[in-house]
Order: structure tokens, then sequence, then C-alpha cells
């Protein structure tokens, strides 16, 4: 069994390392990585325990970066910790310089359009901004009434955040991030694979999926490979990345992309009874 997408609590999942590593053990996973988003925190605890535990463990992270003016996500794997703890150190400097300018931008849109927003509004770590200025509007019932006049009705979270926050919509802000090209510069010098995350599966229910020419393009752009295997990809989906990857020689992995919450895929697993197959990275491969 093999799953090289995992996360914990040092990012979105609802587990520790140490409750994430029990449940990699009760899964019986031969090959596992831990990949947070933008976080290494976790990796020098999980590496200690699953070695003790005779279970093969990859470095992992999961990038965040823009492509096309939309988030993606790169998995970068089998890498010294040191090299990546300095990037990422840069990285989120540069990140929340933007944050602060993505914040004022967006509550400037939202009160262009007339919303009342609350005065001590501040930025929270792991919640984006767009969303986090979008509860906080939708939150006070004084905004009704103008989104029933705008709208014709009242929306939900979900629509009202479409609404107002997709791209093109009235209080849409380019999502603070890194590029996707900043990145690969970066890890130029560093020993790594670069896989491309859950191709067709965006991010978010704002954000398109990928497409296979998006896929293509980005391997050129500098990518090792892409994650074949994953929960939310059809059957078809992952038969066309199978024969992609062939065709084009590339690195390829799987995972269940577990955050430990009810209704997660198993660890292992990227289909309720379909367990991950294999996997082939550089320096690693089933």
């Amino acid at each position: 069994m093999i799953d090289l997408h995992l996360h914990s609590s040092y990012s979105d999942g609802k587990l520790s390392v140490e409750e994430l590593v029990e449940e990699i053990i009760v899964s019986k996973v031969s090959y596992c990585s831990l990949t947070d988003h933008d976080s290494i925190d976790g990796l020098e605890e999980i590496k200690a325990l699953t070695e003790r535990n005779l279970i093969n463990f990859i470095n992992g992270v999961e990038f965040s970066v823009l492509y096309n003016q939309q988030e993606i996500h790169v998995l970068v794997y089998d890498f010294n910790i040191e090299e990546i703890a300095s990037l990422l150190k840069e990285r989120n400097r540069i990140v929340e310089s933007k944050r602060i300018e993505e914040l004022r931008t967006t509550i400037d849109l939202f009160k262009k359009e007339g919303f009342k927003i609350s005065n001590d509004l501040k930025l929270k770590e792991k919640k984006t901004v767009g969303l986090l200025v979008a509860l906080d509007v939708y939150g006070n019932k004084e905004n009704h009434d103008l989104m029933i006049k705008q709208c014709g009705y009242l929306p939900n979270e979900e629509e009202f955040y479409d609404k107002y926050q997709a791209y093109g919509c009235p209080c849409y802000v380019t999502k603070s991030g890194i590029d996707l090209d900043w990145l690969l510069e970066k890890l130029k010098n560093i020993k790594c694979d670069k896989i491309l995350a859950h191709p067709f599966v965006s991010v978010s229910f704002l954000v398109k999926p990928l497409e296979i020419k998006d896929v293509d393009y980005l391997i050129g752009r500098g990518l090792s490979g892409v994650e074949v295997y994953h929960d939310r990809n059809t059957d078809k989906q992952i038969d066309i990345l199978k024969k992609y990857v062939v065709e084009k020689k590339l690195l390829f992995t799987g995972g269940s992309d577990f955050h430990g919450n009810v209704g997660d895929m198993a660890i292992g697993f990227y289909n309720k009874d379909k367990n991950i197959p294999e996997f082939k990275l550089t320096n690693h491969q089933s």
C-alpha cells in the first residue's frame, strides 16, 4: 500500500503527526509522505515515527502557487529539509505581505458595492482572505437587504461568494501567493521531484480544473510528473493520466489526500475499494 499525499494539523489536517502515524500503521502502508500545505514543520517528527515502525518515508510538501491567476498545487518530494525550509521562509514572507494588501483591497471593493464590514477584521493564519471577508459580510444581517436587492433573492454563503468573488466579479482579487515560475526558479538548484497535484481536480469550487493542455504546458515549464491516483479523479481521468505519463516518460504519484475529516478516503486508497497501486519518483518507486 502507498500514500504520498497526507496532511496533518501543521496545515489543514485534523490529526497531529502522532495520530496520523497511528492511522498509517493501521492502514499497513509501506510508502508514505507528509505533504502539508506550504509547511514542512512535521517532517522530522513523522520521519522518526514511521522509520521506527519500518515504514518507508519520503520528505514532501504541497506548495500553493498561482497559474493563470488561479491557484494550483505542486507536490515536491525527496528534498533536503534545510534547503526547502529556507525557501519556505522566503515564500511565507512574500505571501504575508501580499495578504495584507489583499485584505485592504478586498474590503475596499465590498465597501464600494455598499456592504458593511467589521472595523476590526484581521488576517487569520489558515483562512483565505477572500473567504474571511465574504463570511464577515454575509454574517452581517444588515447586508442581507442589499444582497436581495442586487441578486433578487438572498443567496446562500457559497452563492454569495461565487457571485461577488469569482474571477471577473466585482469583488474579485487575485489570491495572494507565489507564481509558479517563482517556485520553479527557486527549485532549480534543489534536488527534488516536482509533481503536479490532482491535475483534474480544482482546489476550490471557484477555480476551474486543469485540462490536459494545461498539464502539458506545466510539464513543459519544468514539472517532473503528475499525481495520477487521487480520490476525486474518475477512472477515465486516471486512465488518461496513466497513458500520459507512459508516453511522456514522466514520474508519477498517488495519494488519498487524507485530512482526517469525516468521509475522507481511507489512507492508501484512491477509491473506496481501490488501493493506490504504484508510484515512481527519481530515487523511489513501487
